[in-house]
């Protein structure tokens, strides 16, 4: 194993971020991601304008603040945690990346609110930011999300593909959850290999947006939807991942559909490596190739 990923493994098993109640994980988490990824110097944050969805608009040093390519970011945080300010860092990291702004947006946690909520959020947030409020172009607007947010990204252009409206130009996932269910091997094979995620709190937060619902409906599982007609796809995961078999998964089946899907499994990476970026050489190889893709599928 290389030293860098060693090292943060072992800082990780010190304080497992998704340890404790949720209440305990909601205390901590913004000073606990702002340690673990911290926020690059020069890195801008603007408020959203009134009538716009919560969250920020997250710009790196490089990048101009009325760029017209926008990244439309989904946090992660198991659908019961994390925030727009928690995830600042890596926001900005991607904005640097692609050379997009990031609109980072925020959407309610279950259990409090579980499934469709935290979606319809998302939903609102992309009309707002192709519509007047926002001023985007769909064709200039990529949707990326990591873990939780992952699965989002794909609800959403599942839903938005269903209402008949304009999706944006491609999406990417880092280390995303596609099946609620969780029926994939991974998740029992590497249940002991990755210490950014617990066994037991995955079942957990995966209990807490099911809710009442069927955990295999599409807009909640992506992966049992048609996948047919989605643009362009970028999937990211950890080799030692217990969500590894859904992204494997979806993408066989994006590909089967015939969707353009590129899949990545990154050796001896854990789960959003791309957080520890400023120290770990493979997540910035992999923020590179997320600014790659994004460059390809918005013309820039």
């Amino acid at each position: 194993m290389n030293s860098e990923i060693a090292e943060i493994r072992k800082t990780i098993a010190q304080s497992p971020p998704t340890a404790g109640s949720f209440e305990d994980r909601r205390a901590r988490w913004e000073p606990l991601f702002h340690k673990i990824c911290p926020v690059p110097a020069g890195t801008t944050v603007a408020a959203i304008t009134a009538g716009g969805p919560r969250g920020e608009w997250v710009t790196a040093a490089a990048v101009s603040a009325t760029e017209p390519s926008v990244l439309f970011y989904i946090h992660g945080g198991g659908f019961t945690a994390g925030s727009a300010v928690a995830y600042r860092g890596l926001s900005s990291h991607l904005s640097a990346a692609t050379g997009c702004r990031v609109l980072a947006v925020d959407y309610r946690w279950a259990p409090e609110e579980p499934f469709p909520a935290a979606l319809d959020d998302c939903v609102a947030g992309y009309r707002w930011l192709v519509g007047a409020g926002g001023g985007a172009v769909p064709r200039k607007v990529v949707l990326v999300g990591d873990s939780a947010g992952g699965n989002l990204v794909v609800a959403m252009l599942l839903a938005l593909k269903q209402r008949g409206e304009v999706l944006p130009a491609a999406g990417v996932c880092l280390s995303p959850i596609f099946d609620l269910a969780l029926t994939g091997d991974s998740v029992i094979t590497r249940a002991e290999r990755d210490p950014m995620i617990l066994a037991s709190s995955l079942q957990k937060c995966s209990a807490a947006y099911r809710g009442n619902s069927d955990p295999l409906n599409p807009l909640m599982s992506p992966l049992y939807g048609d996948l047919s007609g989605l643009p362009s796809l970028l999937l990211q995961c950890g080799s030692e991942e217990m969500l590894r078999d859904d992204s494997a998964r979806l993408a066989a089946k994006a590909k089967a559909a015939g969707v353009d899907v590129t899949f990545e499994e990154w050796d001896e990476m854990v789960h959003v490596w791309h957080l520890f970026a400023d120290r770990l050489t493979d997540g910035r190889q992999a923020l590179a190739r997320v600014g790659e893709f994004v460059r390809a599928h918005i013309g820039r």
